[in-house]
């Protein structure tokens, strides 16, 4: 039985609608982290019961675990440890807390929550987290300067026709095709 469950971005089977989340810095006056800073982000959700995931996508898009926090505010980091050197969270009410103890360049992102509700997963909006842009004056024949951003990719993963010779000209979905022997993407 092939249940049809769209969301907005039109995804099967990613819905996003019946948990609203939101993800934002604690502190409503920072747009940037600074280098060293403690930075307290905070996940509403609409559903208090089931606990809650913090992930950061770095500048690549790739996905890391940081922590699982509980109904009850238990808190398991990654290697399933209860406590963290860089990372502190907390659940008060219906917040969900992450704090990075002092931000670096290995910190820098867009961050979410996710909560898992009857098997299937609800992502909140990101919550980018970048130092910010420093721009100089340059000679007129210097590049431009680039910005921090995660490339947009298909918000659909698609698993491939292993079958099909196109499917090695597929290259980005999900990270998993490169190019083929010919160089064609």
């Amino acid at each position: 039985v092939y249940h049809k469950d769209f969301s907005p971005t039109g995804c099967p089977g990613i819905r996003g609608q019946r948990y609203k989340m939101t993800v934002r810095f604690r502190n409503r006056e920072i747009t940037h982290p600074r280098m060293g800073q403690r930075l307290e982000l905070e996940c509403l959700t609409g559903k208090d019961d089931s606990g809650a995931f913090w992930v950061r996508q770095d500048k690549s898009g790739t996905l890391h675990f940081i922590v699982f926090i509980s109904s009850i505010s238990r808190a398991t980091f990654a290697g399933n440890e209860k406590t963290s050197t860089r990372f502190e969270a907390t659940k008060d009410s219906r917040f969900y807390r992450l704090v990075v103890k002092s931000f670096t360049p290995q910190d820098e992102g867009n961050y979410f929550c996710l909560m898992n509700s009857n098997q299937v997963l609800y992502f909140s909006p990101g919550q980018p987290a970048f130092f910010p842009v420093t721009t100089t004056a340059a000679p007129t024949t210097a590049a431009p300067t680039t910005q921090h951003s995660i490339t947009k990719k298909d918000p659909c993963p698609r698993t491939l026709d292993p079958g099909n010779p196109a499917a090695g000209r597929e290259r980005g979905r999900a990270g998993l095709w490169s190019t083929d022997s010919k160089g064609d993407p």
